[in-house]
């Protein structure tokens, strides 16, 4: 039967590229994210809540490139369920894209360059990445509390969870990074996206 426009049917005929391209994939809501974009580029943050210590642009490619062409129906419930497995390999580019990424409402839109990871730091490196769907809180929560905590929030749809962190390890920078000794105190390898939205209903009380 031809579904209509605009029902859930149609809306969940998604590949993993396009699912994996259109999100912000996040580990707080504010400084910690990761963008993979269509054109096999991608930015990359982490910092605590109120600036970013580590930026810095990434080129990406599939090692099992046909699994992006995959369709992928992401089911409303909330239990937990994986979805697809990824190969990933990922090169850290030598630049900063906050610019190019904020524009000009937080620096101006120039490029900079920077030298400080060393030879390792900027090969390619490979990640096996897990999607799932589910009820999922901010990673973030589970690094200050050590458990699933949503304070309130109402949880996103969709996880992807790395092999081991594509954050570059304090091993692989040069000379004394002081800024980074949040990505010393803990790798993410867990993001989420594509927030649910709360049933306000579910808020309401009945006199």
């Amino acid at each position: 039967m031809a579904s209509t426009p605009g029902t859930q049917t149609e809306q969940e005929q998604e590949t993993l590229f396009s699912i994996l391209t259109t999100e912000r994939w996040l580990h707080n809501d504010i400084t910690s994210f990761i963008v993979f974009q269509p054109n096999g580029t991608g930015h990359l943050l982490f910092g605590g809540d109120a600036a970013p210590s580590f930026v810095r642009g990434f080129d990406w490619k599939a090692l099992n490139a046909p699994a992006l062409e995959e369709i992928i129906n992401v089911p409303t419930s909330n239990s937990t369920r994986i979805l697809a497995h990824l190969s990933l390999e990922i090169t850290i580019t030598n630049y900063d894209p906050f610019p190019e990424y904020y524009g000009e409402r937080n620096r101006p839109a120039v490029r900079t360059e920077y030298n400080d990871l060393n030879e390792e730091g900027m090969l390619p490196k490979t990640y096996t990445v897990r999607l799932e769907s589910g009820r999922f809180p901010m990673p973030y929560m589970m690094d200050l509390y050590g458990k699933e905590d949503f304070l309130g929030f109402p949880g996103s749809r969709l996880r992807l969870a790395f092999d081991k962190s594509p954050y570059r390890p304090w091993q692989e920078w040069k000379g004394n990074r002081g800024g980074l000794v949040d990505m010393k105190r803990g790798d993410p390898v867990i993001f989420v996206a594509r927030k649910i939205k709360e049933n306000t209903w579910d808020n309401c009380v009945v006199i």
